[in-house]
């Protein structure tokens, strides 16, 4: 299956649950609603357990802030 379908479905199903997504900053950080921010990316399996994720840069800088929401910052993957 696509990576894209795939993180647009599992997009969807957040937002059905905690409210309207909308991007913030650069690469694939959203805010679902006043609920949560979240990073989603779509992980690839190297090989035996080891799997691919690139986390955005806003993500890891603790300089960056984010709009205050009830249950933080995430990192989502799907595969």
């Amino acid at each position: 299956m696509n990576a894209e379908i795939i993180s647009q479905e599992v997009m969807a199903s957040i937002e059905a649950h905690f409210g309207k997504r909308r991007q913030i900053g650069k690469g694939q950080v959203f805010t679902f609603g006043s609920s949560l921010t979240c990073s989603l990316n779509y992980s690839k399996l190297l090989g035996g357990h080891k799997f691919f994720y690139a986390i955005p840069r806003d993500l890891l800088d603790p300089t960056k802030t984010f709009p205050p929401t009830k249950f933080g910052e995430f990192a989502v993957t799907s595969q």
